[in-house]
């Protein structure tokens, strides 16, 4: 989970700590860029840096998630984020392509997913990414309602299976991949 006190001002320091320093190669993004004055940045890299500047030590990336939740904290603060394939703001082409003919298609290939994205607006309409729904993540949230016993054994369930008791670190779900407000479901990549 990224720390919410890292700020605006944070996350430029750390851009100019990278400027300064790179960016260590096991660290570069595959799929996303945060694109500023003309340079793109490796979005989850910029956030452990940026921890330095907030939290006085660099979050490693095991303890938050890159993609979506990387992705909506940095635009939250004012970032652009750009998948690696576009083209840069300016309309320039960026010098990296990651999509090529060598390239493996799963649930990160960034062109893949605009394709989908595009055969979705043509037939749905509209179409939100990394929508945010603001629901709860918490059991404890839903005892009030009718579904509470069920989703209280799947909750025992998922503990059982998983070995541990707690497992649920958000206080909200992640933002979804895609949202289709007509007809209303979410996709998931």
């Amino acid at each position: 989970m990224i720390p919410e006190n890292i700020s605006r001002n944070h996350v430029l320091k750390a851009l100019a700590d990278i400027d300064a320093n790179g960016i260590p190669k096991r660290r570069i993004s595959a799929v996303y860029d945060l694109w500023y004055e003309g340079k793109g940045y490796s979005p989850k890299y910029v956030v452990s840096v940026a921890n330095q500047f907030a939290n006085a030590m660099e979050l490693p990336s095991s303890a938050f998630n890159g993609g979506t939740e990387t992705n909506t904290f940095l635009a939250s603060r004012g970032f652009q984020i750009v998948t690696r394939t576009q083209t840069s703001p300016t309309g320039n082409p960026k010098k990296h392509d990651v999509h090529s003919s060598k390239t493996h298609h799963n649930s990160h290939c960034a062109k893949c997913k605009d394709v989908v994205i595009q055969s979705l607006k043509h037939l749905y309409g509209e179409v939100i990414s990394t929508y945010n729904a603001n629901v709860s993540s918490k059991l404890t949230a839903y005892e009030d309602s009718p579904y509470y016993p069920q989703l209280a054994k799947i909750y025992q369930g998922l503990q059982q299976f998983r070995g541990h008791q707690v497992f649920v670190k958000q206080d909200n779900l992640s933002p979804c991949d895609i949202y289709l407000p007509n007809p209303g479901f979410v996709l998931e990549f």
